[in-house]
């Protein structure tokens, strides 16, 4: 019994309405990024704020020209 209880109480806390509403923001802003990746949303810059920026020292040192 204490098994059937503790199902209820995980189902319950599980579909309230506040993490139903979490869950859907979250599919709806990981489709809208993941469409970015093959290449089929309808703008290029759908998900650009939601990146974050690479620190300015590793930006230049990857932009920087190779060695010979």
């Amino acid at each position: 019994m204490e098994l059937f209880n503790n199902l209820v109480l995980g189902f319950s806390v599980a579909l309230s309405m506040q993490n139903l509403w979490f869950c859907f923001i979250g599919v709806l802003l990981g489709g809208t990024c993941a469409s970015k990746t093959v290449d089929i949303a309808p703008s290029r810059d759908t998900c650009e704020p939601l990146r974050t920026r690479p620190h300015p020292r590793l930006a230049a040192h990857q932009a920087s020209p190779p060695t010979a």
